[in-house]
């Protein structure tokens, strides 16, 4: 079992750091860490009342926002919600939340989700 994820250290808005990934984990950091320059970078922002806005890159390299709500299950997956979708549109694993910090796992384990079923992880 997966040991248990403070919520309050993943609150806020994360970045993907792609410098930092493995074979076996994607990274996200604060939005305010200095990355490399890059082309663009996606991410989210976890807000305390459950809101959630996922960013993305457009056609044009320009962020495309998109609003939904999220969740962070018992055994410590992330789970992302579009509008009023009664199942996770997408679910993050996480290994480590350290503040600064949020790694996830890759790969096939799959998450006992809090909504029912069960859904695989981010690839």
């Amino acid at each position: 079992m997966a040991r248990a994820i403070d919520p309050s250290s993943i609150l806020g808005s994360w970045l993907h750091s792609h410098e930092e990934d493995t074979d076996t984990t994607t990274v996200y950091r604060r939005a305010d860490y200095e990355f490399p320059p890059s082309r663009g970078r996606k991410g989210f922002e976890l807000r305390a009342d459950g809101a959630l806005s996922e960013k993305g890159i457009g056609p044009t390299d320009r962020s495309v926002h998109t609003a939904g709500r999220w969740h962070l299950s018992e055994d410590g997956c992330l789970e992302f919600f579009a509008g009023t979708r009664g199942s996770p549109t997408r679910v993050l694993p996480i290994e480590s939340a350290d503040g600064d910090k949020i790694v996830v796992r890759k790969g096939s384990q799959t998450c006992t989700l809090s909504h029912g079923g069960s859904g695989a992880p981010e690839r």
